[in-house]
């Protein structure tokens, strides 16, 4: 395997030719002796290229797999490519004849079935493009309800079209991509409903036409792509900005977001022109990719990519979209300022002369430093980001399709499907409290909760750590919630949980559970400094209630 080093103007023969010349052929009996060249850090492609042999044994891709992504870049090893490739390069995995492995997928889109991928479609609308011959080939984007409409656009105009995959295609493939790269600590919330959820993604299925060209352009999203039918022509080159919060799209005929786009970029690389590649906002060349059907594609948030269809045909592609420091850490910090001060200084809202009001806040930026450090000291990031995001619970399809969602992953064992029933409840359960959701969740029985993490994990950093109330949770028992609207239910032993949710106008918790518990959760013998930790401690450990501190005396 080896980096390929294209030239920015190059015709599509010489590239072809260049690209057999740079490529080796891996086998990967012999993974163990891998070999690959990453010195030439402006090259934005790593290729594969299997023989004949190789592409007989690639594994068949299982979107419902834990394994997937070493399913998806095979043979190229997963820790190599999570170190050297993700988020970094694009990875490009071909061979002579790819498709066995990706005879599932068809599969499950009922054979490419144009009509049924636009029926059964995850969005409310498919998006038709229409390009401009007279605007420089820009895109117009079409929004359409009606998916027959949208089917002959596609089929005598000659539009290429695209929509999000089907709920039982989508949610597999964004959570096992999440879980496998560890993309937003691989949380996903399949109904997409969360504002604080760490990990999101969408797949989009793209129905090309022949000669249709979406020129140059970058997105915000980790993307992997997999050619499922048809021929597509990749031109890619690296770009300036740094994980970017907003694409760049000067291929669409939206003239509107431009200057959103620039100020996102600007942030990153102040240098940044808007339009095609250039040295003002791309490094290093251009390289050329063909993908055919079975073909591979990876490539990451920001990268350069021009994409031509050779052949017409069916192509999918997975985004995975993820929270980033800055967004978790000032909205921690919001929940913290709203909440500690005694005088209320930081929930005043902005009134007075303009003199007045500049004063104020400059006393309050002042005290800033101090908030900050002490909470840092005191209880550190791991309150912000308790065990339960960095090891979130085995994902659960939201599909209601029978086939689908009581598929057998083989992968699953019993101690995963033990963890689902002690944390959200035994569907067995004839129990008053578990037979049905309160206040939309299901409840976590503590006395039978079983940890999915290591509880070594849980071990104080150190000999003066005492355990603690996580200052950014709120604790009360059901009944103070619903006895406002439903003052017949009694809900004994029952309590809500939020952690972290003043950061955010809706105030969404990062962490919110429904608990049943013989004594108040916020309650703790002092014995558990000791380590004496059962399966109430290691619950509320996990979901972050619990929390290791330093006294203040230690901490200062």
């Amino acid at each position: 395997i080896q980096m390929g080093h294209g030239e920015e103007v190059m015709s599509t023969s010489t590239q072809c030719r260049e690209n057999k010349r740079r490529r080796k052929c891996y086998s990967p009996k012999v993974q163990d002796d891998l070999s690959y060249d990453l010195s030439n850090e402006n090259s934005p492609v790593l290729i594969i290229d299997l023989n004949r042999e190789d592409t007989d044994l690639s594994p068949v891709l299982d979107m419902r797999s834990k394994s997937l992504l070493d399913q998806w870049i095979h043979p190229f090893p997963k820790e190599i490519f999570l170190r050297d490739v993700f988020r970094q390069r694009a990875l490009h995995v071909t061979g002579s004849d790819n498709r066995p492995r990706i005879k599932n997928l068809v599969m499950e889109l009922e054979d490419l079935d144009p009509q049924f991928i636009l029926n059964e479609t995850s969005s409310e609308n498919t998006f038709v493009w229409l390009t401009d011959k007279g605007e420089g080939n820009k895109i117009n984007s079409l929004e359409i309800a009606d998916s027959q409409q949208a089917l002959l656009l596609h089929k005598i105009g000659n539009n290429a079209i695209y929509c999000r995959a089907p709920p039982h295609v989508e949610q597999p493939l964004v959570a096992n991509l999440l879980a496998g790269t560890g993309y937003g600590c691989g949380q996903y919330d399949p109904r997409g409903e969360s504002a604080t959820m760490l990990g999101r993604g969408e797949v989009e299925i793209f129905m090309g036409t022949n000669d249709h060209t979406t020129q140059w352009h970058y997105d915000f999203q980790e993307n992997f792509t997999v050619q499922l039918s048809g021929v597509k022509r990749w031109k890619l080159r690296k770009g300036t900005v740094a994980y970017p919060l907003r694409g760049c799209t000067p291929h669409y005929a939206s003239p509107e977001t431009v200057e959103s786009q620039l100020k996102d970029a600007h942030l990153s690389s102040p240098r940044f022109q808007f339009g095609t590649p250039s040295s003002q906002n791309a490094i290093g060349d251009v390289e050329e990719v063909v993908l055919n059907a079975g073909d591979v594609l990876y490539f990451p948030a920001g990268m350069w990519h021009h994409v031509t269809t050779v052949e017409p045909g069916v192509s999918l592609n997975v985004s995975l979209m993820a929270t980033n420091y800055a967004t978790i850490a000032c909205q921690a910090l919001q929940h913290i300022l709203l909440s500690s001060s005694s005088d209320c200084a930081w929930r005043e809202t902005i009134s007075g002369s303009s003199d007045e009001v500049v004063t104020k806040l400059q006393q309050l930026l002042m005290t800033l430093p101090k908030t900050i450090s002490d909470f840092s000291q005191t209880y550190g990031a791991a309150v912000i980001l308790p065990p339960i995001l960095r090891h979130p619970p085995k994902f659960t399809s939201e599909n209601n399709d029978e086939d689908s969602s009581n598929h057998h992953d083989e992968n699953s064992t019993e101690e995963d499907e033990g963890i689902k029933e002690a944390m959200y409840g035994d569907d067995d359960d004839n129990s008053d409290n578990n037979d049905n959701e309160v206040l939309g969740l299901s409840v976590v029985d503590v006395s039978k909760f079983i940890c999915p993490v290591e509880t070594s994990q849980f071990e104080a950093p150190n000999e003066k750590c005492q355990l603690s109330l996580n200052p950014l949770a709120w604790v009360r028992p059901v009944r103070n919630v619903t006895s406002f609207y439903d003052c017949r239910a009694e809900y004994p032993n029952l309590y809500v949980i939020n952690i972290n949710y003043a950061g955010n106008e809706m105030q969404e918790s990062s962490v919110r559970l429904v608990v049943q518990d013989q004594q108040d959760p916020s309650r703790f013998d002092q014995k558990n400094n000791e380590k004496c930790f059962g399966p109430r401690e290691l619950c509320y450990l996990y979901h972050g209630l619990y929390c290791w501190s330093m006294p203040d005396d230690v901490s200062k």
